[in-house]
């Protein structure tokens, strides 16, 4: 309602459509949140949370070229945005779809998450697994699930992961490791 009031107010504020789109994506309402994010990237070309968002956003409708556009233009926006290059290697280490995969892609991708947060955020670690996984080598990918698993140990699905990269099996899934940033990180 506030959100709507201030649209109301100034319908050239980027910032208010980006976060009505963030709240329309929390109620899981992804195609209001879509429209609202491309209405704030019309408004501020330049507005990388919303590419980000707005690709996480299609990532999660299996529109998975449409996300890796919008995270390459965040990246172009900020090379320093380690949420969409995870958010690229996670689509192409783990999406259904054979068409959209590509396991050395993906490990390229991850690695320069993990750089990016230097090592630090274990859901960039998590997809680097996934990514080896996909590109064939199971032992990092192994040994990575194990890395994650020392901070998640409560994490169901990280152990099922691994327990499929023991297996030398790929996991194969979509609905996962996305972050939406905050305006504090735009």
């Amino acid at each position: 309602v506030d959100l709507n009031r201030a649209i109301d107010l100034d319908a050239t504020d980027a910032t208010a459509y980006y976060s009505r789109g963030s709240a329309k994506a929390y109620k899981d309402d992804l195609d209001g949140a879509i429209i609202d994010y491309n209405r704030s990237i019309q408004l501020n070309p330049k507005y990388t949370a919303a590419y980000h968002d707005r690709g996480i956003a299609k990532k999660l409708k299996r529109d998975f070229q449409g996300a890796i556009s919008d995270q390459s233009h965040a990246i172009e926006l900020n090379p320093n945005l380690a949420g969409a290059y995870n958010d690229i290697a996670w689509i192409l280490a783990t999406a259904n779809d054979l068409s959209v995969r590509d396991g050395e892609s993906a490990v390229k991708y991850a690695i320069k998450a993990c750089e990016l947060s230097k090592w630090m955020d274990p859901n960039n670690i998590d997809t680097l697994a996934a990514a080896y996984a996909e590109s064939g080598n199971f032992d990092k990918a192994v040994a990575l699930e194990q890395k994650y698993l020392e901070s998640n140990s409560d994490d169901k699905d990280a152990q099922a992961r691994l327990k499929l990269y023991r297996n030398h099996q790929p996991y194969r899934d979509i609905d996962k490791q996305s972050t939406p940033i905050t305006e504090k990180g735009a």
